[in-house]
């Protein structure tokens, strides 16, 4: 730097004209004005400083110099500082937003639920609101409650309340190999909701029968059903199944009670039953003897035996009038099972044509026998005197009145065959005078109707 006092250095200096000057002598002025500037010249900014005291700066007073620099500086520190405070803030700011973001969302893969607790009132239904983080893969969910009895759930999440209490839905899930859940607590109050159950059951018959019955099953409800079960001869160990296509088929002999069980969601249950009486065994058909001989009309009968449905005719009697071969008879229970006896054949010795009967005016009946007989007469137990005419006795005594009777007549031979003659006797009677009056004089007689 050069100053004033250095006399032995001299600078030769153009003027715009082209003249020389001491620099010395420059110098001077310019330090003068300056001087007289003092500090508000400095105080102008850098750039307004014309170029040759930018140049100069050095010759300035040292103390004014010194004074703008110590200012300068302070400034330029003041912002340094301030830049470098906001620069913290701004970091601090960002980095809590991110571990509050991170907080929230949680890991990629976990559930993130809307909420974790519900209070529901009985009956009322909601839908777990969740979702699965940070994740594009399908997840597939299930729930599960801790106690279906207070609250159920379905496969889409849906909740609904069923009784008073508390329980634990669990959401499970596999994702990436891992499996998860969380749990979601539910708390119901309030009134038990009634929901009316209609069951019905209808056999395809009630009575005996010697086939399967078929009943048909009906459950309804304003809520669905969620089982629907039977069993049959519920006895202690009561051994339920699930009622399949509305249908139940029951086949086993014998008097069987079914009982049904509907429940819905609520938990709620309806109970009925019915009962089937199957009888698949044939009856029992006894004979006493396979070959008869009479010398009459006769009945055979079979006796029928039964220990399930039971017989519908104890005793099954057919009559015969002449002889037959190779007969049975058909007995049957009341399941409409039937079993025919064991054949028989029936011999009858009848006398054909053994007598003629007539009747008299008077009212006597005379038998005429064909042939030569041990009894005769009109006694039907072949007992007492042999006898060949009896009067007969009617009624009748009035004016207009009549009556009618049929007289049997009954033989039988040393071989034991018997025969009957019949005839009918009437009478009839009059006024003598052939008036209507109710007080005449009468007279009734018979003859052969």
């Amino acid at each position: 730097m050069y100053t004033e006092d250095d006399e032995n250095v001299k600078v030769k200096n153009k003027d715009s004209n082209g003249s020389e000057s001491d620099f010395y002598t420059s110098f001077n002025a310019i330090n003068e004005e300056k001087k007289n500037t003092k500090k508000k010249k400095v105080s102008k900014k850098e750039e307004n400083v014309p170029q040759d005291e930018e140049d100069y700066r050095d010759f300035y007073d040292s103390n004014e110099t010194e004074e703008v620099t110590d200012d300068r500086g302070k400034n330029n520190n003041l912002i340094r500082i301030l830049l470098i405070v906001f620069l913290v803030i701004f970091l601090i700011t960002l980095i809590v937003i991110l571990l509050n973001k991170n907080s929230n969302s949680g890991s990629s893969g976990d559930i993130e639920l809307a909420k974790d607790n519900y209070a529901l009132k009985t009956g009322e239904t909601d839908y777990i609101s969740y979702k699965i983080v940070g994740t594009e893969n399908s997840v597939h969910s299930t729930f599960a409650s801790s106690n279906p009895n207070v609250v159920t759930v379905d496969s889409n999440g849906q909740i609904k309340a069923v009784n008073n209490g508390e329980a634990t839905i669990t959401i499970k899930y596999t994702i990436d190999g891992k499996t998860k859940e969380k749990k979601i607590n539910v708390k119901v109050e309030g009134p038990p909701e009634k929901h009316e159950i209609i069951l019905s059951l209808s056999p395809s018959t009630t009575d005996w029968t010697k086939g399967d019955v078929s009943i048909a099953v009906s459950a309804k409800s304003d809520v669905a059903i969620t089982s629907l079960k039977y069993t049959l001869n519920c006895d202690q160990n009561c051994q339920y199944k699930d009622v399949t296509n509305n249908q139940i088929i029951v086949s086993n002999s014998g008097v069987t009670k079914v009982v049904v069980i509907a429940k819905n969601n609520s938990n709620e249950e309806v109970r009925k039953e019915v009962t089937v009486k199957i009888d698949k065994v044939p009856p029992k058909a006894e004979l006493s003897k396979t070959n008869i001989v009479s010398n009459s009309d006769t009945s055979v009968c079979v006796t029928c035996s039964d220990s399930e449905s039971g017989c519908q005719h104890a005793k099954v009697c057919k009559k015969y009038v002449s002889s037959k071969s190779n007969q049975v008879i058909t007995v049957y229970d009341n399941a409409g099972n039937s079993t025919e006896s064991a054949r028989f054949n029936v011999t009858i010795n009848k006398l054909v044509s053994p007598c003629s009967l007539k009747v008299s005016t008077s009212g006597k009946v005379t038998a005429t026998l064909n042939g030569t007989y041990t009894y005769y007469g009109f006694d039907s137990n072949y007992s007492g005197s042999p006898t060949l005419s009896k009067t007969i006795n009617i009624s009748a005594s009035k004016n207009g009145e009549s009556g009618a009777k049929i007289v049997n007549y009954y033989v039988k031979n040393s071989s034991g065959a018997t025969g009957t003659c019949n005839i009918t006797v009437i009478k009839e009677c009059k006024c003598k005078d052939g008036s209507n009056s109710s007080n005449c004089s009468v007279t009734c007689s018979f003859r052969a109707g």
